[in-house]
């Protein structure tokens, strides 16, 4: 009979350890995948560095080949008010059947 009840209270403690584990792993794995999402935003903005001042308006979209989420898409809005550019990247990718943001603006004057 003890030995049946302290099987039982170990039984409910690994679950307990179990269960933590696993929440652990997701949200490991969540956070691995913002890290590349910013770092992906930030490797476009630098991108955009390399873009004239005027053509910045018409830089709307383009073609980046080091992502390596699943799912991700990448895109650039640019705005412009009162001389000064605003331009902002906006990564989304799927993690576990959910869609993720991230976005990063700056401000780009001539």
């Amino acid at each position: 009979m003890e030995l049946m009840i302290t099987a039982a209270i170990l039984i409910v403690a690994i679950t307990g350890l179990l269960s933590a584990f696993i929440s652990a792993s997701f949200l490991s794995q969540a956070n691995h995948n913002k890290v590349i999402a910013v770092n992906d935003a930030q490797y476009v903005l630098e991108k955009l560095m390399d873009v004239t001042y005027a053509d910045l308006s018409s830089h709307t979209d383009a073609d980046f080949t080091n992502l390596n989420l699943d799912n991700e898409l990448i895109y650039v809005d640019v705005s412009e008010a009162s001389g000064v550019k605003t331009a902002t990247v906006y990564v989304n990718w799927t993690e576990r059947q959910t869609i993720k943001s991230f976005n990063i603006t700056t401000q780009i004057a001539q």
